[in-house]
């Protein structure tokens, strides 16, 4: 059978299902160990970034901390101590260097337990959505554990799956309509 040739628009449109999801999403990571004491954030809740989102016990960093201060006074005491045995004679330029290279260490051992104690307050890397929480409280968080999980909603990318067939009627730029 023939027929004639004749003019007619084609549809070219396309029907997908996708899904919407967030441009940024971040982990929020224990970089301190220990019991979670306190848990502050739920799923679907608005955090701002540097807000704090869980507490996780910081009593033996206390007691490291407590002990540091104690041995930096020692250190510092020890120093100025040395400083006049030096001026006075009594002691070799070497003993006394000892003594200031120990509150150099001194200083160095309190600031990292600082940092430590600094690490038991998790908090937001980022304002978003918290997406999921991992943990809860009473469990016990390790260093690089995830403990939740922030989702950036201000700006969205929508995947969709096309069939290879229907790929060569997608052009960049080609206006979309989302239902």
């Amino acid at each position: 059978k023939v027929a004639a040739v004749k003019k007619q628009l084609i549809d070219n449109s396309l029907e997908l299902t996708g899904t919407f999801e967030a441009r940024k999403e971040l982990d929020i990571i224990a970089e301190g160990q220990g019991r979670i004491t306190a848990l502050y954030v739920e799923e679907g809740q608005s955090v701002t970034k540097g807000s704090t989102m869980a507490k996780i016990d910081a009593s033996s960093i206390e007691a490291q901390l407590n002990m540091a201060n104690a041995s930096l006074q020692k250190s510092k005491n020890d120093l100025a101590s040395y400083e006049r045995l030096l001026a006075a004679g009594a002691i070799s330029r070497q003993q006394y260097e000892d003594v200031e290279l120990a509150v150099k260490n001194a200083e160095a051992n309190h600031a990292s337990i600082s940092q430590q104690l600094n690490y038991t307050t998790v908090k937001s890397p980022m304002s978003g959505i918290i997406k999921e929480v991992i943990v809860e409280e009473g469990s016990f968080a390790t260093p690089g554990a995830t403990l939740a999980t922030v989702v950036d909603i201000n700006r969205l990318k929508m995947v969709v799956r096309v069939a290879e067939e229907e790929v060569v009627k997608i052009r960049k730029g080609k206006q979309v309509e989302i239902n």
